[in-house]
């Protein structure tokens, strides 16, 4: 068993190594999100605070502090950019390594709790070459930390419960809590460990309540510390205001999408409603040992209830947020399931009887994971290829790599300020600390957004890479005739105040 543990440890470092391989070219994929904890990370480590330099428009355009988005990534980020490390290198490593240990970490929890060597390298296999895995792990997000954090949640507190470890119920509070201040969705790895514990625990009432308090109040800390500094700052813990963006998945079509999304992940070139299918088949043999008399013992298993737990309250968390916010629920929000989603299934699909029952021969197996496989490694190798040869994803392209706009900013030394409708990404690739423009449903606070930039001497940069109907357009601006053209490039254009 110690040798397929250092199997599945081998496997995990050439995963990793081929994704680094193939990011390496253009680094770490950044996006608008990634700018804001990126800057906090950097203004923390040079002793400004969590700030974001990714300055909004609120009449006076004052740096925001880091409220939005919690901080352990950022902190985390922060620790090695003061080492000496570059500021968007740090995630492409840190990423990478968190690929090879979730994945290790996927495959170790299956061959621990069914001692198959096939198994578990089937559950680790597919976690490396599923799309969802890949693409968080390439970019400077923070979903890679929040799996690593509540996996290693969910050992110990399996650890707890079988062994009566009170030092594994403390580090599975500790991470729980990290989790919460990673994404604050980490609110259901407290509250899936604190269902586990009152519930699927064999000690007595007083026992299952005095831990569940523990666990409570230990991964708690971590938020409630967040908080408070949130409300010395802004006057409230944790998010002042949420935009409200309609979309049309909002609501029930949200459930639809999010069946769509997740079947799409493992049959990426089947027909739609195909995949629906196959997916629906698979859950439904999962979950039948649940409603068969005699055959519910498969799910007396620790991994199995923590997990399933989990994913039931992520899952309910996540389709209740989104229809509050308008968000569609889709890949990234759901990225982070992959883990238990792949343990529950295999481990669901090893013990059912039905399929034991079936002894399918080797030819037939083999057959079925040639339709299950490839597909995926279909489209991980000309995910693979594109980001070689074009750049990841947001800022990390080619397409940024090249512009005559930021090439020009970069090389003319300004002491004015910028005002563009790509804020975030004049943060990033130059010098500047960009504000951006105002919305288009605040169009009596133009008079004021003029007066501001003529204080500041300001240039207006406009970006075509960037699409943001919300800000004042490039034409509304022009058509005030307070502004006059002075440089313009193939992808961009640099504007002044008339004075």
């Amino acid at each position: 068993m110690k040798k397929s543990y250092l199997y599945l440890a081998i496997i995990s470092i050439a995963g990793t190594l081929a994704l680094g391989l193939v990011t390496y070219p253009y680094g770490v994929g950044v996006t608008p999100d990634s700018v804001n904890y990126l800057s906090a990370a950097r203004n923390f480590a040079d002793g400004s605070g969590l700030f974001t330099n990714v300055i909004r428009w609120n009449s006076r355009y004052e740096a925001i502090p880091l409220i939005y988005w919690p901080p352990f990534f950022s902190l985390v980020v922060a620790g090695f950019y003061k080492l000496g490390f570059s500021l968007t290198g740090i995630p492409w490593l840190l990423n990478l390594v968190l690929f090879g240990l979730n994945s290790y970490l996927t495959g170790f929890f299956i061959l621990k709790t069914s001692d198959s060597k096939i198994a578990g390298g089937l559950g680790y296999l597919i976690f490396m070459i599923v799309y969802p895995s890949y693409l968080i792990h390439s970019q400077a997000w923070s979903e890679p930390l929040f799996i690593t954090l509540y996996l290693g949640a969910f050992y110990f507190l399996e650890r707890y419960l079988d062994n009566d470890s009170r030092s594994g119920l403390v580090i599975s509070g500790l991470l729980a809590g990290l989790s919460w201040v990673t994404r604050y969705a980490g609110i259901t790895v407290a509250a899936g460990a604190l269902t586990i514990i009152l519930f699927f625990n064999r000690r007595n009432w007083g026992e299952k309540i005095k831990a569940a308090f523990v666990y409570g109040i230990i991964s708690i800390i971590p938020i409630a510390l967040w908080g408070y500094r949130n409300y010395r700052l802004l006057g409230t813990p944790i998010i002042k205001a949420v935009p409200r963006i309609s979309q049309k998945a909002a609501g029930f079509p949200n459930l639809i999408l999010m069946i769509q999304t997740i079947a799409g992940w493992f049959s990426p070139y089947y027909p739609p409603a195909l995949a629906v299918i196959l997916l629906l088949g698979v859950l439904l043999v999962c979950l039948s040992p649940l409603i068969r008399p005699g055959t519910r013992n498969i799910y007396n298993k620790r991994v199995l209830q923590s997990l399933l737990t989990f994913l039931v309250v992520y899952l309910t968390f996540m389709i209740i947020s989104c229809y509050l916010m308008r968000f569609a629920l889709a890949t990234r929000f759901l990225s982070v399931i992959l883990p238990p989603l792949l343990i529950v299934v295999i481990l669901s699909l090893m013990g059912n009887t039905a399929v034991a029952s079936l002894k399918l021969s080797r030819p037939t197996l083999s057959l079925m994971l040639v339709l299950l496989l490839s597909p995926m490694l279909i489209k991980a190798a000309n995910w693979g290829n594109q980001v070689f040869t074009e750049g990841n994803s947001g800022y990390s392209t080619k397409v940024w790599r090249e512009s005559e706009t930021i090439k020009w900013l970069n090389k003319y030394q300004q002491d004015r300020v910028l005002f563009s409708n790509g804020n975030d990404a004049l943060v990033l690739l130059t010098k500047y600390r960009a504000r951006d423009l105002p919305i288009q449903k605040e169009k009596q606070r133009l008079a004021r957004f003029w007066d501001t930039v003529r204080h500041f001497n300001g240039l207006i940069v406009y970006l075509d890479n960037i699409k943001r109907p919300h800000h004042i357009s490039e034409a509304e601006l022009a058509a005030s005739g307070r502004i006059t053209q002075v440089f313009s490039f193939s992808d961009g254009r640099l504007y002044e105040l008339k004075y």
